[in-house]
């Protein structure tokens, strides 16, 4: 089964694909993250070069868990991490 979403604390990193300007896959992490009555989005983007679809969404579901991991590294080290 392939990552929907990953909730953290008030972290929720979502995994999805699109396409870029020549037709192929970019994956896409978007983690949204509610803070002071408000939501804040990041995103990150790197390319899939020429894959299927499901190869791209297991391409950003691995990039997801490592961003979830990087995160997680950060914030045990009080905000700081690489």
């Amino acid at each position: 089964m392939r990552i929907q979403c990953i909730e953290m604390a008030e972290l929720s990193i979502t995994p999805t694909v699109e396409f870029d300007s020549e037709g192929r896959f970019l994956w896409v992490v978007r983690v949204a993250r509610r803070a002071d009555g408000c939501d804040r989005f990041i995103e990150r983007k790197g390319t899939c070069g020429a894959v299927s679809r499901d190869d791209a969404l297991d391409i950003a579901a691995r990039a997801a868990q490592a961003l979830a991991v990087e995160l997680a590294a950060r914030s045990a080290h009080g905000g700081q991490g690489g």
